[in-house]
């Protein structure tokens, strides 16, 4: 009887082990989602602020052609 208790004891705890390292491994694949998302957050970031200044450029552009079709 004790020694089944302490089989069924043992393969308890070595379950508990085993279910704490997969949620540890699941947690490092959160982490690296995260960093990849912020990465990627601060790619559009810079990517927005480029396209905003191209389009403040052309927009200018445009203005200048316009005025000086509008002095001919």
């Amino acid at each position: 009887m004790y020694l089944r208790k302490y089989f069924l004891t043992t393969r308890y705890i070595r379950t508990l082990e085993q279910l704490r390292i997969n949620q540890s491994e699941v947690c490092k694949l959160y982490i690296e989602i995260i960093e990849l998302q912020e990465k990627d957050l601060q790619y559009k970031k810079r990517r927005i602020s480029l396209l905003e200044r191209l389009y403040a450029m052309a927009t200018e552009q445009n203005k200048k052609r316009k005025d000086n079709h509008d002095k001919l």
